[in-house]
């Protein structure tokens, strides 16, 4: 049983000591032409800067690393190239200053792995200077990979002036690329996200976006054939220290981190979950862990509706992404909250949005949770078993309570919304944290449910309503108009056929809520 390489994301290190490795040199192979030029964005944690280290090898000429993988027998290793790679993920960039400092010592460094000289004085300078006298010192174009080039874009994505003067800096600097065309053989560049205003995708330059391409869905992440093919040593061993049987384990491993698309039809795990997950064996939120999106919280805390239920958009505003504007849904998916989970190609393309799995579904609104009701994560994890003991046991009185506790009393005031939808969401968001299975606005041939949740054999039918008055008799007079609603349009016959079917109704004030199962 190979080795996991848990947090090594050095091909050459990988392939030396014979770690695990998801053979994607046949994607490689198919981008690697002369003068070709590529952008991708996937999220955090998905295998882009092992890409990155691959590519490097495979143009150094790294012949033997390669000895059994798709590109051995078709790669010209007579033909090398020197190459070029700069890595933003790893620097700290509270100011264009601090950037400017990072790209300097990139440079600098790499200048004396060539023996090559550095004159100008700028960064854009001092970049040209680095590619044109590699270029002509090896006689060679140069090759150069740029990873996670947005890192200093969304470390300042909260504070505007700085975030100005950042791709100002970014402009400057990738702007070289236009300019040295003719000394640069290949191109590729990662990021999170494909952001506007860095000149990395304007001017002739203009890098090929393989981001939504179908034929690159596949280049980072783990497929379903690729998980039982080169995982299935670490699948029997973990099944059975489990003891799932390996059906069952393969089930739960896909409701956990299956369910990323970049094309609607093709699935991929992400790659550092499931190896996190088979080092520690158990189930547990691995990839949220890897870092605090504190941005996106507070990006998305006025209007999470969009992490409800399924939005469809156009293409359009996935492709490109103004920081300075950012719109909650296309971050969202950037970042990997959301992913495709079906294309409409019959006119202008659009794509159907959706969260991935269980695992990104806990994770964020645990952490989102914490955020509108100020309780600290465990608060909330200790709030969730309260609620499923209140829901599995039908105790309108303790739901009441946990109700109050948590959507309304501790959610700060800026963020109340003195209407019915906000409440429905907060309680929806509550039950997904749960392991329900949730079904919102859930149609019937009279009218649409609020929600429907499902837990092992129980159904539960819920209609949730708002009183404008803080007045108790108003709170009753809400449960029984829910009721009736449930009752008048009969959303309880579509599951009749349940062993355990309740119907529960909430009635939201500012200050109070009253619950009532029947």
């Amino acid at each position: 049983m190979k080795d996991l390489p848990l947090g090594l994301e050095t091909f050459s290190t990988l392939r030396e000591n014979d770690y695990l490795y998801v053979d994607k040199t046949k994607y490689i192979f198919e981008l690697a032409k002369p003068g070709k030029r590529y952008f991708l964005s996937r999220p955090r944690r998905f295998g882009k800067s092992l890409l990155i280290s691959t590519i490097e090898e495979l143009y150094k000429g790294n012949r033997e690393i390669f000895k059994d993988l798709f590109i051995y027998e078709k790669w010209n290793w007579d033909k090398t190239h020197p190459v070029i790679k700069i890595d933003l993920g790893s620097g700290e960039y509270r100011n264009s200053e601090k950037l400017e400092e990072s790209l300097k010592d990139h440079i600098i460094r790499i200048a004396r792995d060539f023996s090559v000289e550095i004159y100008s004085e700028t960064v854009p300078g001092k970049f040209t200077d680095l590619i044109t006298e590699i270029s002509k010192k090896e006689n060679k174009k140069v090759v150069v990979l740029i990873d996670e080039y947005d890192k200093p874009i969304i470390d300042n994505i909260n504070n505007i002036e700085v975030l100005k003067d950042i791709q100002n800096v970014l402009k400057n600097f990738y702007g070289v690329f236009k300019s040295n065309d003719a000394f640069i053989e290949f191109l590729f560049v990662t990021g999170v996200s494909r952001f506007s205003g860095t000149s990395l995708f304007s001017g002739f330059n203009n890098p090929d976006d393989i981001t939504l391409d179908y034929n690159y869905a596949l280049i980072c992440g783990i497929t379903q054939e690729e998980l039982e093919s080169s995982f299935s040593d670490h699948i029997d061993d973990t099944a059975k220290f489990l003891k799932y049987n390996k059906n069952e384990l393969l089930y739960e491993l896909k409701k956990w981190y299956n369910g990323y698309s970049w094309d609607g039809k093709v699935l991929v795990y992400n790659p550092n979950s499931l190896l996190k997950f088979f080092k520690k064996k158990e189930f547990n939120n691995y990839w949220f862990a890897t870092g605090t999106p504190s941005f996106l919280i507070e990006k998305i805390k006025h209007d999470f509706s969009p992490l409800i239920e399924e939005t469809e958009i156009e293409s359009t505003l996935l492709d490109n992404v103004d920081p300075l504007n950012m719109d909650e849904i296309s971050l969202l998916f950037q970042t990997g909250y959301l992913t495709i989970k079906d294309k409409d190609t019959s006119g202008r393309v659009k794509y159907t949005l959706g969260i991935p799995n269980y695992e990104v579904q806990e994770s964020l609104f645990e952490r989102l949770l914490s955020t509108i009701t100020d309780k600290s994560i465990v608060e909330v994890q200790l709030a969730k078993k309260e609620y499923i003991k209140n829901i599995m046991n039908k105790d309108s009185a303790g739901l009441k309570k946990t109700i109050k506790d948590y959507v309304l009393t501790e959610i700060p005031y800026p963020i109340h919304m003195p209407y019915e939808h906000f409440y429905h969401v907060v309680f929806i968001i509550w039950l997904k944290t749960l392991g329900f299975k949730i079904i919102v606005e859930d149609s019937t041939n009279q009218g649409s449910i609020d929600c429907v949740f499902r837990k092992d054999d129980i159904t539960t039918v819920i209609e949730i309503k708002h009183s404008k008055t803080d007045k108790e008799k108003d709170l009753e007079k809400g449960i029984e108009n829910a009721f009736k609603s449930i009752n008048d349009k009969k959303y309880f016959e579509k599951y009749l056929k349940r062993k355990q079917l309740s119907l529960l109704a909430i009635v939201f004030n500012k200050k109070d809520a009253l619950c009532e199962f029947r």
